[in-house]
């Protein structure tokens, strides 16, 4: 049985969430910012044109969490900052 990666810094991983994200396009680097009010913040280099923002996202959160990127779905607002994503493989809880 393959183990799941866990980082100290990241929320308790068990099966399936949904949650809400702030992404910060243009940013100077990527990286997962925290849990505010219930949101995960990150930041993306990459420019919110052709989807290349919302790619980012998934490749930044994936890494993070270290899980596959097809374990990601964006829901809703793929054209806007804040986003509602799917999480499969994995229950994610702000802390």
């Amino acid at each position: 049985m393959e183990e799941k990666k866990y980082h100290p810094a990241s929320p308790k991983l068990f099966s399936v969430s949904d949650l809400w994200i702030k992404v910060i396009p243009r940013a100077s680097s990527n990286a997962v910012i925290g849990w505010e009010n219930g949101i995960l913040k990150l930041k993306v280099q990459a420019v919110p044109e052709d989807g290349r923002a919302n790619k980012a996202v998934i490749e930044v959160l994936a890494s993070h969490w270290g899980i596959p990127k097809r374990s990601i779905i964006i829901l809703s607002g793929e054209k806007s900052r804040q986003k509602r994503i799917q999480v499969k493989g994995v229950d994610i809880h702000p802390s």
